[in-house]
């Protein structure tokens, strides 16, 4: 563990900070008297320096817990009373030399770990609790003890502390209200009614042991039935005595109703008993034998569950031969038993006929909402056999079966012939009400029922027709699209030429996979044309709409033929179609259509990922990519994004198609600032950028600005930009140098930087020998830092002031405003140093003198 660290406040001398503020109001906003001079900001001696935490001094050391105290060190056991016929069992602790004030608590500690411990061992109890060890055990004790042990309701406790025994608790031995009633005046039945009044369960069985042996005194020949009243209820253990003692006494049958009016329980039934026998088997065919005698369905159903749980271990895992002469109708039941206890298989003995083989059961089911799959496991059966499983398994089925869609899968290999289809659909799962029958074999999935596709001859106004109509409710997509591939191939002759109806029925969903593969094998059919209808939809599917023409480089041309489509049907016909067209990577497509179809062509194009889409014709257009982004509008600012191709003819038309709907977006552009941001873009203004600048123009904004990327500076194109490249924005005379802040305006233009040039040159004598302080502006006269040094104005200013004294450029670092050293020849001013802006914290526009036109001056 560490001590508080030691906090070292920064603190600033009264002397430093006076200075500091000295230097601020020095530097005040230019005006026209002399600037002052600017003294380099001193931080190293600001910062106070912070000294190590030294563990020695300041981390204390944290001394370890004795865990090994009271009841810890308390050795406690449970034994026998030994010798001592006054108490059952004891309780002997073995207590160690401790403070003895510390001992009652320790003893009640260890006491309780004990009482939770051996519970079933203390409770209604005579209990001795022994001390012995090295500690003295005070009275105060003994109440720790009886408050220990008083929940377990033990009938006396007593200490031993090297006095004579003290009686520390009793309670007497509590009872149960036990009732015995012959049922219906008939002495041979009787009705026990026991009342566990205020007993928890654990001590009903202690209370009733003698209960127990008077009822099995008198229980030959009787039945019973055993009820519990109030809050206690019987447990395993318990259930176990009862039914060990009333058969052990001769009682032909008990049952019994714990509380809360539980399920009545059948713990024997001499009679139920011996309709149900099992036992092992000598047989080497399997491990145990079964006998059922007929009976009613419920009698045998209650036989089994009395019986059958019990001999668990002879059924769980294993062989049993079921014998049921008589009772054939009950080997379903028998069967759901046996498999409910684990049997691992199960066959009906038949005599010289043989078995049949029970279970495993030829069919497993498993159902999900309307739809149940149903597996055929054949095991060893024969062909006989599995007729005949089937047709005494199905029956049991309906519930899973009724208005279900069901899958019926064989082993791989089975071959699904008529006599297969007959037992196992049309006398087996149809009268159940089966909704749609699909056999399954391996990769093989065949709708059979209803007859999922069928084909009839019609004429309409146009001649002869096929209708081929396809049940959607015969299975799953995935089985209709195996009918519709193995029908259809197998009618290809009489669809060969010939004008198709397709027709869907019924309510099934129909996927997409279904209706591709309807279009695929129809036009594999080599039909003339095919309409699909759903219900009152028509769906043209051939002839196809989009025609491919042939590719040329890297350009692939698309063209619409609608025939007779409507629009509905056009726009159908395009989503399908584009679903499996595979567009060449990085091509150039070519559209050759016009309106609402070769619109929605475009759109489906961009959004399969088309690289780029132009409608085609004498003069193409290029619609994706956009040459324009959406515009934003902040205030009174505005920015027209441009992203053209390298083909100028082809941009000045996307630029026509394109730029009047842009500006319609941007809304009145009076009194607006506009950038048109077009990368490259560079003076001379030509070709495409200046068909966009004339038609900017014309839309009348406020100022026209071209941005033409790459870290370059926007040009103004309107208003007309009269230029005044270099102004004298400050001066101090009075300074040592004497002091100069001029304003540079920024331009990249190589004409403009060497007028710029010319100014400075005519500026050359008062500049002479000065500090000077160099601010670059934009066109708007705000600051404009330069990005780099080698920029060329940059260059070019800092080469035409190589007469004066030190030389200081506007830098913006970290968003503070600061003039940084560039050359010097005074002393005191380094190379690097960084100055506060003398302007303050909001800098004014300054504007350049009235008069003539500097450039022209200069000039």
């Amino acid at each position: 563990m560490s001590a508080a660290r030691r906090k070292f406040p920064r603190k600033k001398a009264a002397d430093e900070l006076e200075s500091i503020e000295e230097q601020l109001d020095a530097l005040e906003p230019v005006q026209d008297e002399e600037l002052p001079t600017l003294e380099p900001i001193a931080a190293e001696e600001e910062l106070p320096t912070l000294e190590p935490i030294t563990d020695d001094e300041d981390l204390p050391v944290l001394e370890p817990i004795d865990e090994a105290t009271g009841y810890a060190r308390i050795e406690c056991t449970l034994e026998s009373a030994g010798d001592d016929e006054a108490y059952d069992v004891c309780l002997k602790l073995v207590v160690p030399e401790l403070d003895r004030s510390e001992v009652p608590d320790a003893v009640s500690a260890a006491l309780g770990a004990a009482a939770a411990r051996h519970a079933d061992a203390l409770r209604l109890r005579r209990v001795v609790v022994r001390f012995s060890g090295e500690a003295m055990i005070p009275s105060a004790t003994k109440e720790r003890v009886a408050q220990a042990l008083r929940d377990l309701r033990p009938l006396v406790v007593a200490v031993q502390r090297g006095y004579p025994d003290e009686i520390v608790l009793e309670n007497p031995m509590p009872a149960a209200s036990v009732r015995v009633d012959p049922i219906e005046g008939d002495f041979g039945r009787l009705r026990v009614t026991i009342d566990t009044a205020d007993l928890v369960g654990a001590e009903l069985g202690i209370v009733l042991q003698g209960d127990l042996d008077r009822l099995a005194a008198e229980a030959e020949g009787k039945s019973f039935e055993l009820a519990f009243r109030g809050a206690a209820r019987p447990d395993d253990a318990l259930v176990d005595a009862i039914r060990s003692a009333l058969a052990g006494g001769g009682a032909t049958r008990a049952t019994l109703q714990p509380a809360d009016r539980a399920p009545v329980e059948v713990l024997f039934d001499r009679e139920l008993e011996g309709l149900v026998a099992i036992g092992e088997s000598s047989r080497d065919d399997c491990d145990a034998e079964l006998e059922l005698r007929p009976a009613d369905r419920a009698t045998i159903g209650a036989a089994l569950d009395l019986v059958l749980p019990p001999s668990v271990g002879l059924i769980r895992g294993r062989r049993v031969r079921l014998r049921a002469q008589g009772a054939e109708s009950l080997v379903e039941l028998v069967v759901e038993r046996l498999a409910a206890l684990g049997a691992a298989r199960v066959e009906l003995d038949r005599g010289a006929a043989g078995a049949d083989l029970l279970l495993p059961r030829l069919l497993r089911t498993a159902s999900k909402d309307d739809r149940t799959k149903i597996g055929v496991v054949p095991g060893d059966r024969d062909r006989a056999a599995l007729f005949a499983a089937l047709r005494r398994e199905l029956p049991a089925l309906r519930h899973a079966v009724h208005g279900h869609r069901i899958a019926v899968e064989w082993p791989d290999g089975t071959v699904l012939d008529e006599e297969l289809e007959k037992v196992c659909v049309t006398d087996g799962l149809a009268p159940l009400g089966a909704k749609s029958v699909v056999f399954r074999a391996g990769d093989q999935s065949l709708p059979v029922w209803p007859a999922p596709l069928t084909f009839r001859r019609t004429t309409d106004g146009y001649g002869e027709l096929v209708v081929a109509a396809l049940d959607t409710d015969a299975g799953r997509p995935v089985e209709l699209v195996a009918a519709v591939e193995r029908r259809l191939r197998a009618h290809t002759q009489e669809l060969r030429g010939r004008r198709v109806r397709f027709e869907l029925t019924g309510e099934g969903a129909v996927s997409r996979t279904v209706r591709r593969t309807v279009f695929d094998e129809l036009e594999r059919a080599g039909v003339k044309s095919a309409e699909l209808v759903e219900r009152d939809a028509v769906d043209v599917l051939l002839p196809r709409l989009l025609k491919l023409g042939a590719q040329h480089a890297n350009e692939l041309r698309i063209a619409i033929e609608p025939a007779w489509r409507n629009e509905e049907q056009v726009s159908a016909a395009l989503a399908r179609e584009l679903e499996a067209l595979e567009l060449p990577a990085n091509a150039t497509l070519v559209v050759d259509a016009a309106g609402e179809p070769a619109s929605a062509l475009v759109t489906a194009l961009v959004a399969r990922g088309a690289e780029r889409v132009l409608l085609g014709g004498a003069e193409p257009v290029q619609v994706h990519p956009a040459l324009f982004a959406a515009p934003a509008r902040p205030g009174e600012r505005a920015v027209l994004s441009a992203q053209p191709s390298p083909d100028d003819a082809v941009v000045v038309r996307q630029l026509q198609r394109e730029l009047p709907a842009r500006l319609a977006e941007l809304g009145d552009l009076q009194g607006v600032s506009l950038t048109l941001q077009w990368p490259g873009a560079r003076k001379p203004f030509g070709g495409a950028v200046a068909a966009a600048i004339a038609m900017l123009r014309a839309a009348e904004p406020a100022v026209l600005r071209v941005d033409g990327g790459a870290g370059g500076r926007p040009v103004q194109v309107l208003p007309e930009v009269v230029r005044r490249p270099v102004a004298v924005l400050g001066r101090r005379d009075s300074a040592t140098p004497p002091m100069r802040l001029i304003g540079i305006e920024w331009t990249e233009d190589d004409d403009e930087i060497a007028i710029t040039l010319r100014q400075l040159d005519a500026l050359r004598d008062e500049l002479a020998g000065a500090r000077v302080l160099v601010t670059f502006l934009d066109h708007d006269g705000r600051d404009a830092p330069p990005h780099a040094d080698d920029e060329p104005l940059v260059a070019a200013v800092c080469g035409a002031l190589g007469d004066t004294a030190a030389l200081l450029l506007h830098r913006d670092v970290a968003g503070d405003s600061v003039f940084e050293v560039v050359r010097s020849a005074v002393d005191g001013l380094a190379v690097g140093q960084r100055y506060r802006d003398p302007r303050g914290a909001a800098v004014p526009v300054v504007e350049p003198p009235a008069g003539d036109d500097p450039a022209t001056d200069a000039s």
